[in-house]
């Protein structure tokens, strides 16, 4: 097995599978499946890809950085910490929403950045999308909104990941 991980080993590439595809071309392989099982990670009928060939490891991130920051947070930084002999634990915040949240589409979990008020709730920022790099710049933390959900009201008691 593997006993550490290297920059030889560890691949990063965008977009989506396209590079995990190239990096493991012949050889001994997994083929490039989906990070997880949740059709939640899909959109635009694509998923993040992991694959393995021999000793490297390959993900294929997402083409935006609002995106690829999110799904390295989510899959990659515990994959690398776990590799390390860690365990990746983020550091979680529970607070009342300041304002209600809705949404149209809710096939899968959305992820939005946010931030810490002075009356000790969190507030959505201003964004624009996963092309939208500012708002990480601004942000506290990151809220999940889960698959199925179209509204979270205000005064509700949320999980924000810090960041």
């Amino acid at each position: 097995g593997i006993k550490k991980i290297t920059a030889e080993n560890a691949v990063l590439g965008t977009p989506y599978g396209e590079h995990a595809e190239k990096e493991c071309k012949g050889g001994s392989r997994t083929a490039p499946t989906p990070l997880s099982a949740q059709p939640t990670v899909k959109k635009n009928e694509r998923n993040t890809q992991y694959a393995i060939r021999n000793t490297r490891f390959v993900f294929g991130l997402p083409g935006n950085p609002v995106s690829t920051f999110i799904i390295f947070e989510l899959f990659v930084k515990p994959f690398l910490f776990k590799m390390m002999g860690h365990n990746f634990k983020p550091t979680i915040s529970h607070r009342q929403l300041e304002k209600t949240i809705t949404r149209k589409r809710t096939e899968r979990n959305s992820w939005l950045p946010v931030v810490f008020t002075e009356k000790n709730k969190v507030a959505t920022i201003e964004y624009h999308g996963s092309a939208h790099i500012n708002a990480l710049s601004e942000a506290d933390g990151l809220l999940c909104i889960p698959a199925g959900i179209a509204e979270i009201k205000e005064g509700t008691t949320v999980a924000v990941r810090q960041i």
